[in-house]
């Protein structure tokens, strides 16, 4: 996973994280192995959240913050609709690792998806 984030020019600053204990503990992996110095819990990334609840977190950051989040499905597959714009069936399993560029701070998200790794290949090492 580290070579795959370095190859991916991962330079985050923050974990936002669902309060659930399985979501917290892979934050907190994620947050060694890349290096991210800032972990806060989020409610707008449980289960049943609404997309629109995140953005609104989102929107709320500094510019330059580089952001990884970490949920639950299918909450995380509509996020991915809901900033893409996109509502088209993308499975997002367990593990799996996405990027998505997001630019403009109105009501309705512009973000395109980078990338999607499947667990498969989210954790080579």
């Amino acid at each position: 996973m580290i070579k795959l984030a370095r190859r991916g020019k991962l330079a985050l600053n923050l974990i936002l994280t669902s309060p659930y204990a399985r979501a917290r503990a892979s934050s907190e992996i994620a947050a060694k192995v890349l290096g991210v110095g800032q972990i806060r819990e989020s409610r707008s990334l449980l289960p049943g959240a609404k997309p629109e609840a995140i953005w609104k977190e989102l929107q709320a950051l500094d510019n330059s913050a580089h952001v990884l989040l970490v949920g639950h499905e299918p909450h995380l597959s509509n996020l991915l609709a809901f900033l893409t714009g996109v509502w088209a069936p993308i499975e997002i399993k367990k593990g799996a690792l996405l990027r998505i560029r997001v630019n403009g701070a109105g009501e309705a998200p512009e973000g395109q998806l980078k990338w999607l790794l499947p667990p498969s290949l989210a954790h080579l090492k």
